[in-house]
């Protein structure tokens, strides 16, 4: 099962390859949007605010460097 890291990781490499395509950027938003809900879901009970804080600042693009720990 893919970690929250994991999902911004990949959202943001997706999001780093359409830059300049408005179209396929907003595609790629709200498909990593339903991953993290999706995620999000699944993971509350056991990570709770640990992971709202993760998401939060992962999509304010500031991904990295907070050591969430993926249990």
């Amino acid at each position: 099962m893919k970690s929250a890291a994991d999902i911004g990781v990949q959202t943001n490499r997706l999001s780093n390859a359409a830059a300049g395509n408005p179209g396929r950027q907003a595609r790629i938003n709200s498909i990593g949007g339903a991953m993290y809900r999706n995620l999000s879901r699944l993971n509350y009970a056991r990570n709770g605010s640990v992971y709202q804080q993760y998401s939060r600042s992962a999509r304010q693009g500031r991904s990295g460097g907070l050591g969430l720990s993926n249990g």
